[in-house]
């Protein structure tokens, strides 16, 4: 069970692609090149901090706190969410956490 529950932490972000796939186009390489060019990396990025989150270990930071694994959870599903507004939300609050998280590892 415990090698089950690891390996369901650890797969998260792929089970949830291709659904992803069906919600933007762009994720196909169809529609046009500026919405491709804004979905790719900003999904690539919310699948990183979305598997950090869970795994509860973050590059450039460390261990995270139960706090920091929930707000970066949800960063990381605000930059997953369809439209740009939606993107900037989740960049926002991404700076804000990650400025959180660092300044708690440094004050450790």
């Amino acid at each position: 069970m415990k090698t089950g529950w690891r390996s369901c932490q650890l797969g998260i972000a792929k089970i949830y692609s291709p659904f992803h796939l069906c919600y933007q186009s762009g994720m196909i390489l169809h529609g046009p090149i500026i919405e491709i060019l804004r979905i790719v990396p900003t999904t690539a990025l919310a699948l990183i901090i979305i598997s950090g989150a869970i795994e509860g270990y973050f590059w450039g930071i460390g261990n995270l706190t139960i706090l920091s694994r929930v707000l970066f959870l949800i960063s990381g599903a605000l930059l997953v969410f369809p439209g740009a507004n939606m993107d900037i939300y989740g960049m926002a609050m991404l700076v804000v956490v990650f400025a959180y998280a660092a300044s708690l590892e440094l004050a450790l």
